[in-house]
């Protein structure tokens, strides 16, 4: 018996998210992605730092966003890992982005990518 007109369960692509500890738009990433994507987030540790050039930095530091893929890892994103931390992916300027997306796709074993790195690579 044919059931496919109900729905049910499709092929999911896996895409990984890096957020930090204070991100809260979860549900706006949600409303961009097509229903057979499922968006896998996960944020970085808590810092006491007020919102400032230094948060930037932490957030962004190579281990803790190891740290980050690796906990991905658990669920195999399948596409890519996105960090999405606008001033946490420019603070350490291109070079620093590039850094942080070798450092990314070393942790996952799959492409990783940043919110700044991929507006300039549109703008391209």
């Amino acid at each position: 018996m044919d059931v496919s007109f109900l729905g049910g369960s499709q092929r999911q692509r896996g895409v990984g998210v890096v957020a930090p500890f204070d991100f809260a738009l979860d549900r706006e990433l949600w409303r961009w992605v097509p229903d057979e994507v499922s968006l896998h987030l996960t944020r970085t540790p808590f810092v006491p730092v007020e919102v400032s050039l230094d948060l930037a930095r932490v957030v962004s530091e190579h281990e803790t966003l190891h740290a980050a893929v690796q906990a991905l890892s658990a669920v195999a994103p399948e596409v890519v890992v996105v960090y999405a931390c606008v001033s946490g992916s420019f603070v350490g300027g291109v070079p620093g982005e590039r850094a942080m997306c070798a450092a990314m796709t070393q942790a996952g074993e799959v492409p990783s990518l940043t919110t700044s790195g991929a507006l300039l690579a549109a703008l391209d």
